[in-house]
């Protein structure tokens, strides 16, 4: 094995533990890369950036839908029982949805 050079990135030892490696090959050159693989980096910002916003709006979701269950106010969990659902609440001013009319029948 010859000397190796490294290009963008801090030249290791061959072994941390002094020993002969077991596959002389995958330890021929190590380096602590210093600039990002921007494919990669990108990827993977995107994946968790939309795993994250998936679990934060689902854990909204379930909030207000629990406590839209309950009768309560969907944003600051007010009580609502005695307000018209024309009402806004009295604690935070959310307009909740009027109920979708039915259709007659005749």
């Amino acid at each position: 094995m010859g000397p190796f050079n490294s290009q963008g990135g801090i030249p290791l030892p061959l072994s941390l533990s002094g020993s002969t490696p077991p596959n002389p090959n995958l330890s021929r050159v190590r380096a602590l890369p210093l600039r990002p693989i921007w494919t990669g980096l990108g990827i993977n910002t995107a994946f968790y950036g939309v795993m994250w916003f998936g679990l934060v709006s689902s854990i909204r979701m379930a909030r207000r839908w629990r406590r839209r269950r309950r009768g309560l106010c969907t944003r600051c969990a007010y009580d609502r029982t005695g307000l018209t659902p024309a009402q806004p609440c009295p604690e935070c001013g959310l307009m909740p949805p009027m109920p979708k009319a039915s259709p007659t029948t005749a």
